[in-house]
C-alpha cells in the first residue's frame, strides 16, 4: 500500500465533505424558502368566459383589468335595464356583490328606481357603448332609453355608470355605485372618445 497515495485521497475526501456540509444545508435552506413562498401564495384560477377572447387571471385579492371591467359592464347593464317585473331578480344579483358599507345606500337608490318605475309604468335600457377603467373604478358610458311599458315615446340621454369594484377571495365587491347623465368624471378625458349622439 503507497501511504502518500492514500494521504493524498484521504485529504481530498476531507475537502470535499468540508464543502459539501455547507451546500447541502443552502439547498435545503432554498427548498424550505420556496415550499413556504409556494404554500402562502394566493391560488390564482384562469377564466376563459365565453364573451371575451383572452384569458383572465383572479388571484384571491387582485384581478386582471379584462375582468373588473367586465363586471363592471355586467352590472350597469343589469341596473340599466329594469322593468316593473324584473326588480326582484336585480335585487337579488345585485345585493350579494354589494360592501358593508354601501348596502343601505345603493338598497335605497335601487329600491326607490323601482317604485318610481312601478308608479309611472315606464321602463329603462341601458345600452352600453364603451368601458374605462381608472385605478378601482370602471365606467360604463352609453345611452339610457326611458319608455312607457307599451314600448313607446323613448327618450335617450346620454349616461354613465360608475362602478367601485375590489376582489375579496376571488369575488367581487362593489364599494361604490353612481349613475348620472353625460360622459364619465374622469380627469383622463384623452382615453375616452365617446360616440356621437347619432350612435347606434
Amino acid at each position: 500500500m503507497k501511504l502518500d497515495l492514500f494521504m493524498r485521497d484521504w485529504a481530498g475526501t476531507r475537502t470535499q465533505n468540508r464543502w459539501l456540509f455547507p451546500t447541502v444545508a443552502g439547498l435545503s435552506a432554498c427548498l424550505l424558502i420556496q415550499t413556504f413562498a409556494l404554500v402562502s401564495r394566493d391560488e390564482i384560477v384562469v377564466l376563459v368566459p365565453p364573451e371575451l377572447s383572452a384569458e383572465m387571471e383572479v388571484a384571491g385579492f387582485h384581478a386582471d383589468q379584462d375582468y373588473t371591467k367586465a363586471w363592471g359592464l355586467h352590472i350597469a347593464t343589469l341596473i340599466g335595464n329594469v322593468t316593473p317585473g324584473n326588480g326582484a331578480f336585480i335585487k337579488e344579483s345585485v345585493y350579494p356583490l354589494l360592501s358593508p358599507e354601501v348596502h343601505d345606500q345603493v338598497t335605497t337608490i335601487i329600491e326607490r328606481q323601482l317604485d318610481q318605475l312601478d308608479r309611472h309604468r315606464v321602463a329603462l335600457r341601458f345600452e352600453p357603448r364603451r368601458v374605462l377603467q381608472k385605478g378601482k373604478r370602471v365606467f360604463v358610458f352609453g345611452y339610457g332609453v326611458t319608455s312607457s311599458v307599451g314600448g313607446a315615446d323613448e327618450t335617450r340621454t346620454k349616461r354613465t355608470y360608475e362602478v367601485e369594484l375590489e376582489i375579496e377571495r376571488h369575488r367581487p365587491v362593489i364599494r361604490h355605485m353612481s349613475t348620472y347623465e353625460g360622459e364619465p368624471r374622469t380627469d383622463d378625458r384623452a382615453a375616452f372618445v365617446a360616440p356621437r349622439e347619432d350612435a347606434s
